[in-house]
């Protein structure tokens, strides 16, 4: 079996709970919610899955590669979006953040700008690209995020708390972008984290809670 994410035995660690072991398969074309509340690990998890963390694991490979060796090759080749936390500079515009994040990514220069206005204008932001994020209402930096996520074409979406105090209209735009990424290619997956999936129940084929010791399966539609 062909697995997007193997994770064996990772050690994942929370805020407000001991040390334990995760084991999660990810398999192409999945949408995988895990819920939880706030402590128990789950940014620690994706931040683990997309080669930002120093990872302890029996396993843990990210589309193919060993994310323990090559944590750098994992984060180029996955879209990584936390809700809570922005890493705009404000010093330079929404633009310029979207092209340096495009070239940490290793995007061919070739296809880097052009690439640049295709998400700028999928989200509503290309009039407003020479502003610093500074100056930005809190759903557009949610939208200049989601373009710094889908930027480079990922085949996996890592997606921390996404919807974090989002108001009903980026949340609905944001939905309906996933729905649209993933319906553009069958062998894409997602992960999706927070305290409360409820939008995203239509996309899901799993769900688990993250509990104090385990991961969980719970039905979609029974999220909270």
């Amino acid at each position: 079996m062909h697995y997007v994410l193997d994770v064996q035995a990772l050690e994942l660690v929370g805020r407000l709970v001991e040390p334990r072991a995760v084991d999660l398969t990810v398999e192409p074309g999945e949408v995988v919610g895990i819920a939880g509340p706030p402590g128990v690990g789950k940014s620690a998890l994706l931040r683990a899955l997309s080669g930002q963390y120093p990872a302890r694991a029996n396993q843990l490979h990210v589309l193919g590669v060993d994310a323990l060796r090559e944590p750098r090759r994992v984060w180029e080749s996955v879209g990584y979006l936390r809700g809570d936390a922005e890493s705009f500079l404000w010093r330079l515009s929404a633009r310029e953040n979207l092209r340096q994040h495009a070239a940490m990514k290793r995007m061919p220069a070739a296809t880097l700008d052009r690439e640049v206005n295709v998400q700028l204008r999928r989200m509503g932001l290309l009039a407003r690209s020479g502003a610093s994020p500074r100056f930005f209402e809190r759903d557009d930096r949610l939208r200049l995020a989601m373009a710094q996520a889908w930027i480079d074409g990922p085949r996996l979406l890592l997606l921390d708390d996404p919807l974090h105090g989002a108001g009903a209209a980026v949340t609905e735009q944001f939905v309906g972008t996933l729905d649209q990424w993933l319906a553009e290619d069958p062998e894409r997956s997602a992960v999706i984290t927070g305290r409360s999936l409820r939008p995203f129940i239509n996309l899901m084929t799993r769900a688990f809670i993250l509990r104090e010791r385990w991961l969980a399966p719970i039905a979609p539609h029974a999220l909270p």
